[in-house]
């Protein structure tokens, strides 16, 4: 049998997270022009047992900037390095494939996106995870090995 999730290609199970905190991973990150000037699009992914998947943007104009320097601060961009945009592109990549603890709200048909900063580990841990299904029985500790004269010139 394959390994295709079939829930999930039909759409019944992941798409974009339910508003809150989740820890996601940064799937790509990239500048783009369009017709109404330049834009920041990313887009992440979670784990765990339904994993979703979403697109957000982010503007440089005067009414979307605060918002746009607060995400890369989250990111950990340092903005006052970033003189053009291929410096721009060199902090984004920094910042990929890294897992952050990200805040989503949906407003309409609007999904909002804000970094929150790097997850802690028992967030981390708690979102991934971990399938035991094909390890092996745990076996019992081999007994520690007999101690010899010869060993106590062994600096550990």
């Amino acid at each position: 049998m394959s390994d295709i999730d079939y829930d999930l290609l039909a759409g019944s199970r992941g798409g974009e997270p339910p508003d809150g905190i989740h820890v996601a991973t940064l799937v790509r990150a990239a500048l783009v022009e369009t017709t109404n000037g330049s834009r920041l699009v990313t887009e992440w992914q979670t784990g765990g047992r339904t994993p979703y998947y979403w697109t957000a943007w982010h503007g440089f104009a005067a009414n979307r900037i605060a918002l746009t320097q607060d995400f890369l601060d989250g990111l950990g961009v340092d903005r006052a390095t970033v003189t053009d945009d291929e410096e721009f592109d060199r902090a984004l990549f920094e910042a990929l494939h890294r897992d952050f603890t990200v805040r989503v709200e949906h407003n309409g048909s609007f999904l909002n996106t804000y970094v929150e900063g790097k997850p802690s580990a028992q967030m981390a841990l708690s979102d991934a995870p971990v399938d035991t299904s094909d390890l092996p029985e745990p076996v019992a500790a081999a007994p520690p090995a007999a101690r010899t004269s010869d060993d106590d010139d062994i600096p550990f």
